[in-house]
């Protein structure tokens, strides 16, 4: 990792609706994200923007020094979060590849490099149909592929990740990776997160970096929970992953959801300035004990 760059997904307090996530209530809190040093953002709901709102999205960032790394594909699961109802609920993956496409030609548009997804219908289906998941994602990476996009599988779910590895070892494609998610890792799966990023190594694509107690999928900013950041970020750095450590804070919904009370009204500006500057010590401690250098953010 050549760059200690620090990105994350924006947020809007107002918004309580994946619907609502326009291009005015994007563009209202690219300052913020800048303010607190960040390099690289992502767009974590975009069936409301057309690529027309992408391409002016795209530009404001570079105006201020914001580059737009991944996105999140909407609807991902067919319950919880914010997306729109349940529509796979019955298997309807029409309707879900219609969405990935409109995501991906957003990203597109964007100039977004990775494409960040989760296995549709995956509480309501069996979790580890292997030939099941290998399908879908198969045809998804053939979308993303034709949009000049990385698809990035993400960890969700207790047992999940030796799946995803398996499916992306089967596609074997250069476009197809890991989209480490550190909280679902340590809440759900193993809190050893260094062994699990490298056992990930070169799959690794993209980064979802949040913190909890173990017990809730709070994404509490990094340093705010038990997650073992030292050890993390030093294996993040024995990976060939050259890109910005994504964190993915949240907005109301899931706050709202957090069991100790006092952090559902946590301000999330102090969540990001807090978030950046733990990834940021991390990062450089291990620099440093590792005997490497790194070049100024890009």
């Amino acid at each position: 990792m050549r760059f200690c760059n620090i990105g994350c997904c924006i947020n809007n307090e107002q918004v309580t609706d994946c619907s609502m996530f326009t291009l005015e209530r994007y563009l209202e809190k690219l300052e913020l994200y800048r303010e607190a040093g960040l390099t690289h953002i992502e767009l974590s709901h975009l069936m409301a923007l057309s690529a027309e709102d992408a391409v002016q999205l795209r530009n404001a960032c570079r105006d201020i020094g914001l580059s737009i790394w991944s996105i999140h594909s909407e609807n991902f699961n067919d319950t919880g979060g914010m997306s729109h109802g349940g529509p796979y609920a019955s298997g309807n993956l029409e309707q879900y590849f219609n969405d990935q496409i409109h995501c991906a030609a957003t990203a597109q548009a964007a100039s977004a490099k990775i494409f960040v997804c989760h296995l549709p219908n995956y509480t309501r289906q069996p979790r580890f149909d292997f030939e099941r998941n290998l399908k879908i994602m198969e045809h998804l990476a053939d979308i993303t592929r034709q949009h000049g996009l990385i698809l990035a599988i993400e960890n969700c779910l207790t047992g999940d990740l030796d799946h995803m590895i398996q499916i992306v070892d089967a596609l074997n494609r250069t476009d197809v990776g890991i989209n480490f998610d550190s909280g679902h890792c340590f809440c759900f799966q193993d809190r050893d997160l260094a062994a699990r990023i490298r056992q990930i190594g070169k799959r690794l694509v993209s980064l979802h970096l949040h913190d909890n107690f173990g017990e809730n999928d709070d994404h509490l900013p990094p340093g705010i929970g038990l997650i073992d950041w030292d050890s993390a970020v030093g294996a993040l750095l024995d990976t060939p992953y050259d890109g910005p450590l994504m964190m993915e804070l949240t907005g109301l919904p899931v706050k709202s959801r957090r069991p100790v009370p006092c952090l559902r009204n946590y301000p999330y500006e102090k969540e990001l300035y807090l978030g950046t500057a733990c990834l940021k010590r991390f990062f450089d401690k291990n620099v440093k004990r590792k005997g490497k250098s790194y070049e100024c953010p890009e």
